[in-house]
């Protein structure tokens, strides 16, 4: 029996050998899915969960999410995801409404979160007032 920090380890390297260019190649990932599910199904779960939550987590470091107040125009999504793109490789742009910002745009890729939101201000306003 392996244990699940090595079955873990072999998950999230074969999510990693899963794409090709920061795209998901399925027939890869159908191989890995394969190859995790002749495994003891005391192994094969886990390992179908962790290289799932890998997979899930590869293809967030290529998404852009841009969270406005209101809907933004077509240009003004050009100019994020451009301005974005300099740093980081964005594959995908999706884009949330969420009134509670109040204004402004909190832009998310991967694990790094940049909240310039009229919300976030405030906080940061209300926090240094009450120092």
């Amino acid at each position: 029996m392996k244990s699940n920090k090595y079955l873990k380890k072999q998950s999230n390297k074969a999510a990693e050998l899963s794409f090709k260019k920061g795209e998901l190649d399925k027939s890869i990932s159908a191989k890995f899915i394969k190859a995790f599910k002749t495994l003891p199904l005391n192994e094969s779960i886990p390992a179908l969960s962790f290289y799932l939550t890998a997979v899930k987590r590869e293809i967030e470091k290529t998404t852009l999410t841009i969270t406005s107040a209101s809907k933004l125009n077509p240009s003004q999504l050009k100019d994020v995801k451009s301005a974005f793109a300099k740093d980081f490789k964005v594959i995908e742009t999706q884009e949330e409404i969420a009134p509670s910002i109040l204004g402004g745009v909190k832009v998310k890729i991967g694990d790094i979160v940049f909240d310039g939101s009229i919300r976030e201000k405030l906080n940061q306003l209300k926090e240094a007032m009450v120092r």
